[in-house]
């Protein structure tokens, strides 16, 4: 067939010539049809040949696979290999707080300022950076103008005055889209106390829109904190708050882990704490609990906890509970966690699935007081809080003590940025001045004297929260820890089963076992929260054990 022949279809003939013994010439032939067309990588497709479409197609295909390859090498650099559901977190609004970015993005992310008051406990080890996201939540309700208590039992909060001069702290403003000009201090009061029992009139920084109060309790024993949580809160259920669907208030309680048993404490702080997490939101306080620990907090502060926000740790109760509720890759991705950066769980964000979030740098300065700055602070507070009273009683007497609030309230205002040579100067003219209504009053200065909430209204209070708490563990665990056993008991009995008929069981005895001691170290005390995790690991067994 010529080289150059015209594609298309031919009749072709072919003829054999041969001879044998008998005949000397002998001819065989065939004809058949054939097709002539030009190789596939030559033919041509409007004008291109297929070869160069291959080529492409190829180059196409290589492209993906670079892309997937990159990807994939990409997530294994990822610490939080988690799905983030950008459309399902808080966004910014007017009731909406800034914490930070969703880690690994550039993606900023908020906090709903009317869901705080469902509570929040911030967990970590020493270390971590759990103090520092408490306060940037802080520095961002005031902002908001929500009035902020702070129980500070490490006097580290005493920073709130003055605004930040801390280089690391600075140096991360940009990777947030924050400005150094923006550092500041907040207003506010500190006030010390050395009687659990004092009766602080905690009402009255609570309606204090935009100020922190703080209450430094690091000079008391382990024991009188644990009566402070009692006595504090007891105070509040005695002041009868009015109702509010916003948040008004937070109320913080650092290092709250002290108050359980099991780190020394006695349980009374703990059980009243039960009792606001209970009942505080209707009254638009929302509670702030900072601890080293989250999974050994049980019954009704987990049950009634909005927002959980775990930094780093490696108390194994705790990655115990991330394990058994989140699966092994939320476990690898909290231990992987740096400073400042932690896992957040809210059950109305990211349809109710953990995230990872960096959080912000501060405005405030992370360096407390020193003793020196603190004992100052301290007495000018109580002097003015002297004078505050003594106005009051001026004027229940028919005094005009218009010109005297106002100069008080500069010479408070002073005090609260630490203008203490400018406090002394107010102060200079207004003592005499008060002195001298008395005088014309012929009545002896009326001080104020501190008064104490009686150990039987806190013992009370403990009282109801110790029945609150054995109510709610009949209704809540009572039929859920019987289901349970029941479910286990099941396993095991068909687990045998499946090993007298020689299936091997080696793996799956391995599993169970593994899946009790979780369960000691939950000691029983799980609230159905906990129990999403169990159920899971249940019907993982018991679908393996159907594979046997």
């Amino acid at each position: 067939i010529p080289k150059d022949i015209v594609p298309g279809k031919y009749l072709i003939k072919a003829s054999v010539y041969y001879s044998n013994l008998e005949q000397k010439s002998l001819q065989a032939s065939s004809i058949a049809y054939i097709s002539v067309q030009y190789p596939f990588f030559k033919r041509k497709l409007f004008g291109i040949s297929m070869g160069f479409y291959f080529g492409g197609f190829l180059f196409i295909l290589l492209i993906i696979e670079f892309i997937f390859l990159r990807r994939w090498l990409e997530n294994n650099k990822k610490r939080f290999k988690v799905k983030v559901e950008f459309n399902k977190l808080p966004s910014f609004s007017s009731s909406s707080i800034f914490i930070g970015k969703v880690a690994e993005t550039e993606v900023r992310t908020f906090l709903d300022l009317n869901k705080l008051q469902m509570h929040t406990l911030i967990a970590g080890s020493t270390g971590s950076g759990k103090t520092i996201v408490a306060q940037g939540i802080i520095e961002e309700a005031l902002l908001h103008k929500k009035s902020v208590v702070v129980f500070d039992p490490t006097a580290q909060w005493t920073g709130f005055f003055k605004p930040s001069e801390d280089r690391k702290m600075l140096n991360r403003y940009k990777y947030f889209e924050m400005k150094v000009k923006d550092v500041r201090g907040f207003n506010g009061t500190i006030k010390t106390i050395r009687d659990p029992y004092e009766l602080i009139h905690i009402e009255d920084y609570m309606n204090k829109p935009g100020e922190i109060t703080i209450f430094d309790i690091s000079g008391l024993s382990p024991s009188q904190i644990d009566l402070v949580v009692a006595s504090t809160i007891e105070q509040i259920f005695k002041s009868q708050p009015e109702e509010s669907r916003d948040l008004r208030t937070l109320l913080v309680y650092d290092e709250v882990h002290r108050l359980l048993p099991k780190f020394g404490g006695s349980g009374k702080g703990f059980i009243q704490l039960e009792r606001g997490a209970r009942e505080f939101r209707k009254w638009g306080v929302g509670l702030i609990l900072i601890s080293q620990v989250l999974s050994d907090f049980i019954g009704e502060i987990k049950a009634n906890i909005g927002t959980e926000i775990q930094m780093g740790t490696r108390y194994e109760g705790d990655l115990e509970r991330i394990s058994m509720k989140y699966g092994e890759d939320i476990l690898k991705s909290v231990v992987r966690e740096p400073i400042g950066t932690g896992m957040v769980v809210n059950a109305e964000y990211n349809s109710g699935k953990p995230y990872f979030v960096s959080f912000r740098p501060l405005l405030h300065s992370t360096k407390g007081l020193s003793k020196i700055e603190l004992k100052k602070y301290e007495e000018y507070f109580e002097k003015i809080e002297d004078l505050e009273f003594q106005i009051s009683r001026l004027e229940h007497y028919g005094v005009d003590t218009f010109d005297l609030k106002l100069e008080l309230k500069i010479a408070k205002d002073k005090v609260k940025t630490g203008q203490f040579q400018m406090v002394d100067i107010y102060l200079e003219s207004l003592v005499p001045s008060i002195a001298n209504n008395w005088k014309e009053l012929k009545k002896s200065p009326e001080h104020l004297v501190k008064k104490k909430i009686s150990s039987s209204d806190v013992l009370g209070g403990i009282s109801k929260g110790e029945k609150d708490r054995e109510k709610y563990i009949q209704e809540n665990n009572k039929n859920e820890e019987f289901s349970l056993d029941e479910e286990l008991k099941k396993i095991k009995f068909n687990l045998a089963e499946k090993k007298r008929r020689g299936k091997n069981t080696v793996n799956l005895e391995l599993k169970l076992k593994e899946f009790e001691e979780k369960l000691k170290s939950l000691d029983q005390k799980f609230t159905k929260e906990d129990l999403i995790g169990i159920k899971k690991e249940l019907n993982s067994l018991i679908r393996d054990l159907n594979k046997l």
